[in-house]
């Protein structure tokens, strides 16, 4: 393959073939495409093209097997997400002849100008037919919800009564929420500088109106300011760390790509409190660095380890913690609508491998946390089977766990904990607050 391609929607149809064979999440900007392009505007259309057509995959998928006769063949996904890209884009209703005559021309600068046929004629079945299959699929729930049927059985079952609002909410585009540094610049003043709505239950917490890129929030450099979810703010006060003048030894068991360690140290008023912030990714853990030094936070109360926190013999120095978060590893269900390509990624059996993930470190953290302390388990799943039952199978394990109240409106409260389902500026995520009983 040529690396000078500079049509955008086989640029497109490459990044996305490399990302299902390498079974990796779609990062803007990151696949080394993008190089290809010169122009500002295109990468950003990429990027859009990218977002577009992983939010409508299952959806897409459905609609190319109403034309094609049999798959194509695996060296040809990218004539395949060539096809998809234009049938996402006939969907919305975008210029017809614009995303017929780009499709076509695609193959082209895929070196596959064979193709040109077979997708031309697809796009222009669906451009005829378009009505007619929506009257056809109108039951279908994939055509409908543009999430793979077993993806909404999961969700139906867990969420019988809210399982085609999630569904919706999947397929928005995501809100903009910043959470301001307090270390660096009062709430208020940085809401002059911006326009934006505070947000109920995030004391540093912001929606901003119009979207931009981060790079030109007043003040990002500077360190005023970091991208965070609503939903993802909420961990650190749920700790209950603002204003307590001891010092706290905190842990931060899977920290990367440390924005809920930012909140910590965010609250922390005694120089003498410390956070040590684990994770099992060395590259992941960089990144993490890299924030904190940003938002000025990189000081003697916080100290950056890679290591499994599921196996605390090797990183514990045998000192029991005041304050634990576990924010695990999970399906990423809850923030579907911010990682689309978790619809076509994720698997069952990747489900059960995260649940095991969980329970490991549940199993080995609990035993670190001192009596009185506070342990917060979190994840951003809808699912029960990540969340619920995971803190009813630990309460089996240890007769030490008490299950605190969090009072916060707009959850969902469960028997241990509450569940936060995606909608407006708050994405899907689980929490349950536990003490330890003396």
């Amino acid at each position: 393959m040529k690396k000078n391609i500079t049509h955008t929607r086989a640029i497109t149809a490459i990044i996305l073939t490399e990302l299902f064979e390498q079974a990796q999440p779609f990062i803007p900007y990151s696949a080394k495409e993008y190089e290809w392009v010169k122009s500002h505007e295109d990468k950003a259309f990429i990027t859009e093209l990218c977002f577009q057509t992983l939010r409508a995959f299952p959806k897409l998928e459905l609609l190319s097997q109403q034309f094609l006769d049999k798959p194509f063949r695996d060296q040809d996904t990218d004539v395949y997400f060539l096809l998809l890209i234009g049938l996402g884009e006939l969907d919305r209703e975008q210029k017809s002849h614009a995303a017929i005559f780009e499709a076509v021309e695609g193959c082209v600068h895929l070196n596959k100008p064979w193709a040109k046929k077979v997708v031309n004629a697809c796009l222009r079945g669906y451009q005829r037919e378009k009505t007619k299959i929506a009257e056809r699929l109108k039951n279908n729930q994939v055509f409908q919800t543009e999430h793979p049927k077993w993806l909404i059985d999961k969700i139906k079952s867990a969420w019988p009564d809210n399982w085609e609002s999630i569904c919706l909410a999947n397929n928005e585009h995501p809100p903009m929420t910043l959470w301001v540094n307090p270390k660096k610049i009062n709430l208020g003043t940085y809401q002059e500088e911006v326009e934006a709505e505070l947000i109920d239950a995030c004391p540093f917490g912001l929606n901003l109106i119009d979207p931009m890129p981060q790079s030109e929030l007043p003040g990002y450099t500077d360190g005023w300011v970091n991208v965070q979810n609503a939903s993802a703010q909420i961990a650190a006060q749920l700790l209950n760390i603002k204003d307590v003048e001891q010092p706290l030894r905190i842990l931060d068991a899977c920290a990367a790509p440390g924005n809920k360690t930012a909140n910590l140290l965010g609250y922390l008023i005694n120089p003498h409190s410390h956070v040590l912030a684990l994770d099992v990714h060395k590259k992941r853990l960089s990144s993490a660095k890299v924030l904190l030094t940003r938002l000025g936070l990189e000081s003697i109360n916080v100290t950056l380890d890679v290591a499994n926190a599921s196996k605390p013999e090797s990183w514990w120095d045998d000192v029991q913690f005041d304050r634990i978060l576990l924010d695990a590893p999970c399906s990423g269900t809850g923030v579907i609508r911010r990682h689309p390509d978790i619809k076509s990624l994720l698997t069952p059996e990747r489900i059960t491998e995260v649940q095991a993930q969980q329970a490991s470190l549940l199993n080995a953290l609990w035993p670190l946390l001192k009596p009185g302390g506070l342990f917060l388990y979190a994840t951003c799943s809808i699912l029960p089977e990540e969340n619920e039952q995971q803190i009813e199978q630990l309460l089996s394990n240890f007769n030490d766990i008490k299950i605190e109240p969090i009072n916060i409106s707009t959850l969902h409260k469960l028997t241990y904990g509450v569940q936060i389902l995606p909608q407006g500026v708050w994405d899907g995520f689980y929490y349950c607050l536990m003490s330890k009983t003396a």
